[in-house]
């Protein structure tokens, strides 16, 4: 048996729009926002702002389920998805 699988690294023939290439990096944008509030939420924890870092959380977790909801994942009450 013999199997062959070929890679397409780049197609030169196909031309990506700019708002495709925006709407990519967009999507970095969003997925990197979690890291950026989990830096927050620790300085923020050190400075004892406790009422800050609970908005953060919930800004995180809100962020994270509009991320995993379009894709059609179920969660649980508190945002876990249910296998």
């Amino acid at each position: 048996m013999d199997i062959k699988t070929t890679f397409i690294l780049y197609d030169s023939s196909s031309q990506v729009t700019w708002g495709r290439r925006a709407a990519a990096w967009l999507v970095h944008a969003f997925t990197g926002l979690g890291s950026v509030l989990g830096l927050l939420m620790l300085y923020e924890a050190y400075q004892h702002n406790f009422i800050m870092v609970f908005w953060l959380m919930a800004a995180a977790s809100s962020a994270l389920t509009l991320q995993m909801a379009p894709r059609g994942i179920e969660l649980d009450e508190f945002g876990d998805p249910i296998e």
